[in-house]
């Protein structure tokens, strides 16, 4: 079902992009992450923090480093995370967060310079949309925002429509 879901989320990225699978580099090595002394000593980095550019699909830290095969962002080493799920395309970590009062279950990153970023939520796609257009006043329904990458689309899990995905598609 992981697959499935991974596939359905790149279909729709590589079709939001105009891209195609051809154009997709070869897989990094799984991320071993580790509490470095640099990302020790760093100011402690939230979740808030981490995501804040969500909502506008900026994501400047989200993504693996090819070089040392961790997460940019001080946040996963600061607070001792390791994937949960590694795949070709996708580091996703197992987390219990909110964003913007909604309960994040999981983060998706990219480990490539695959485009893809998602939030998966503890809340169905009705609950998710009232809640995030309260709170940041969009539903985040599928548009050329999300299609050009500046903006996520929510959607349903399609594994259980009792959960929903934000996912944020940047062009290469």
């Amino acid at each position: 079902m992981r697959l499935l879901l991974e596939s359905f989320i790149a279909a729709a990225a590589l079709a939001a992009c105009g891209c195609s699978q051809a154009k997709l580099p070869a897989a990094a090595p799984a991320p071993k992450p580790v509490a470095s002394p640099a990302a020790q000593a760093q100011a402690p980095v939230s979740f808030e923090q981490a995501v804040a550019g969500f909502a506008r699909c900026e994501l400047p830290g989200l993504y693996i480093d090819l070089e040392t095969g961790q997460p940019a962002s001080p946040y996963f080493a600061q607070h001792g995370l390791a994937p949960c799920e590694t795949t070709d395309k996708l580091t996703t970590y197992c987390l219990k967060e909110r964003f913007h009062g909604l309960p994040v279950a999981k983060l998706a990153i990219p480990n490539t310079t695959f485009p893809v970023f998602a939030l998966y939520f503890d809340a169905d796609l009705a609950t998710a949309r009232k809640t995030l257009n309260h709170s940041l006043g969009s539903q985040f329904k599928a548009s050329r925002k999300s299609r050009d990458g500046v903006a996520p689309e929510l959607l349903a899990d399609p594994q259980d429509g009792k959960k929903s995905i934000l996912v944020c598609t940047k062009e290469f």
